[in-house]
């Protein structure tokens, strides 16, 4: 199967790389919103230098050839696009719905606002269950389906499926 000790790990560190750099930046340079933007983009080149380190270590087959490094793989970009065009507009239509939800409240005054956002966090609470299914399946599925047992993958998915909405009711 996959490791998923690497992301985990990176993901951590790369939050703290975050926060560091950004009182760095922010509180002891004094560089305000510019110093937000100096940690995020710190953090993130840390993030992938450390998972490229990761994957160079922990993957024997994992090469690189100079000669190749910049010939496109038009079927590996296919395959990439084809799951994540249908993610990324999900993403975007519903972020989509929530400027527009916002706009109009605003538009009603500060007071609704205010208790329009409130209602929100206190609404994400409600998404706690639906987070834990899907990293949930997300790992398992992607273990099995690395491992090569779609079938397992498949009713992992279906046993999540029902524990998630046997739990929101």
């Amino acid at each position: 199967a996959g490791n998923s000790r690497s992301p985990l790990i990176a993901s951590v560190l790369l939050n703290l790389v975050q926060i560091a750099a950004a009182y760095l930046c922010i509180n002891v340079l004094g560089l305000d919103l510019i110093g937000a933007g100096i940690a995020f983009i710190v953090c993130r080149i840390f993030g992938c230098a450390y998972m490229f380190i990761a994957a160079l270590r922990t993957h024997g087959k994992f090469q690189i050839v100079l000669k190749n490094l910049l010939r496109p793989r038009f079927d590996i970009f296919k395959r990439i696009c084809r799951v994540g065009i249908p993610v990324s507009g999900e993403g975007v239509f519903i972020n989509y719905g929530y400027l527009i939800a916002n706009s109009m409240v605003v538009g009603l005054g500060t007071y609704y606002a205010s208790v329009y956002q409130v209602i929100n966090t206190l609404q994400t609470f409600t998404n706690i269950l639906h987070a834990i299914c899907n990293a949930t399946v997300l790992t398992l599925a992607g273990q099995f389906l690395g491992a090569g047992e779609p079938e397992k993958a498949k009713k992992c998915t279906i046993i999540v499926w029902i524990a998630g909405t046997a739990g929101t009711f």
